[in-house]
């Protein structure tokens, strides 16, 4: 699905950074292998072509399994309920987990019992997340657990079940059996549809509708381990929605956008305009953060110091100390949402402390909401 309309002009005011396609001032330097699979340099060309036989290789295997599931060789089970699938070709973030929240949002205004079903990265064990009734960054879980059930938020809750579950206000099932997870979510909390979080690739779980979103360069793009594709571009006619992510074609059908800050541990949102000339140290464990400092760049941030941590890394204490002690004397220590989730059990009353909320502007949403409505 693309849009037929011209894409906005990019504006300069504070809501709009995202969209400012500024550079990073200090910008931190991207992973050694996003800049092998991007680099025009002869090196980079050369180690592409030595992993090429391997990204063929790869390529035929995710292809004869798509064929399989397709030819009804491997049966996809049925979860019982409509299922949307929110995916992705590539590895890395393109904004699944904003747009899972967009259309969670969107359906349930529209008297939609929505649950979403997620992987649960850095989860030991499948739980059920249900959304805070205080809008704080508090959450009550319930591990499936036949014995007894737990309220509190363990420390290894995964992070973006819990941020789409307090964002959307949605229960979300985690579990790496998807099927499974949505079966529980049936059983639990009969929803009229199930969002599938991540699951393009997912193919044993039928879907109704699945969406893609598409990024930057990705019709183009080479198959692991040379490139950062889980499957050929071909793969995308499976897809019943194209989403052009920002940057992603000259007519993108989303953009994300810094929204607001969150304050903790209130979740009081605070204007961007308190960026504007601040001094700031900012952390994040987000697998592409070099755009999260684009945005506080663009916000007018006086960024004093950048820490980075691995996707979906577990704070600790001395995580936080660390961090703490690097920001004295800074105005503000902001991060991802994400973030701000899994460090709750460590940051105490640290009134310094924001996270970056990002929304999407969807074009057609009318549109795109409607076909998901009528699964």
């Amino acid at each position: 699905m693309r849009s037929s309309k011209p894409a906005a002009a990019p504006s300069s005011g504070p809501s709009q950074c995202w969209r400012s396609a500024v550079s990073c001032k200090a910008a931190v330097a991207e992973p050694w292998v996003w800049r092998l699979w991007r680099s025009s340099s002869g090196p980079a060309r050369l180690a592409r072509g030595v992993l090429r036989p391997l990204s063929w290789s790869y390529a035929a295997v995710v292809g004869l399994r798509a064929n399989l599931y397709r030819s009804g060789w491997l049966e996809a089970k049925s979860a019982g309920v409509p299922v949307i699938g929110v995916g992705n070709i590539s590895v890395g973030g393109t904004g699944k987990t904003p747009f899972v929240i967009w259309l969670a949002e969107n359906l349930r205004k529209r008297g939609k019992r929505v649950t979403v079903v997620a992987r649960g990265f850095g989860a030991r064990r499948p739980a059920v997340i249900a959304p805070a009734a205080s809008g704080s960054h508090q959450a009550a879980a319930e591990w499936f657990d036949p014995q007894r059930a737990r309220t509190e938020v363990p420390a290894e809750m995964p992070d973006e079940a819990l941020l789409v579950a307090l964002r959307a206000s949605v229960p979300v099932v985690t579990g790496a059996d998807r099927l499974a997870a949505c079966r529980t979510a049936v059983r639990l909390f009969s929803p009229d549809v199930i969002l599938l979080d991540d699951g393009f690739q997912h193919l044993r779980l039928a879907r109704d509708l699945d969406i893609v979103l598409l990024g930057p360069g990705e019709r183009q793009a080479r198959v692991l381990p040379a490139g950062p594709l889980r499957e050929p571009p071909a793969a995308l006619a499976r897809a019943d929605v194209i989403v052009e992510t920002a940057g992603g074609g000259a007519e993108p059908v989303m953009t994300k956008q810094a929204a607001a800050l969150v304050e903790w541990p209130t979740a009081k949102p605070l204007p961007l305009e308190r960026l504007a000339g601040a001094r700031v140290f900012a952390f994040a464990g987000i697998a592409r953060p070099w755009s999260f400092l684009e945005v506080l760049d663009a916000c007018g941030a006086r960024r004093e110091g950048f820490r980075r941590f691995a996707d979906h890394h577990r704070y600790s204490a001395a995580d936080w100390e660390r961090i703490t002690r690097a920001a004295a004397g800074c105005d503000w220590i902001v991060t991802t949402e994400k973030d701000l989730v899994k460090i709750r059990a460590t940051a105490g009353e640290e009134r310094r402390l924001v996270a970056l909320r990002i929304d999407v502007e969807v074009e057609r949403a009318d549109e795109i909401v409607a076909r998901c409505l009528s699964v």
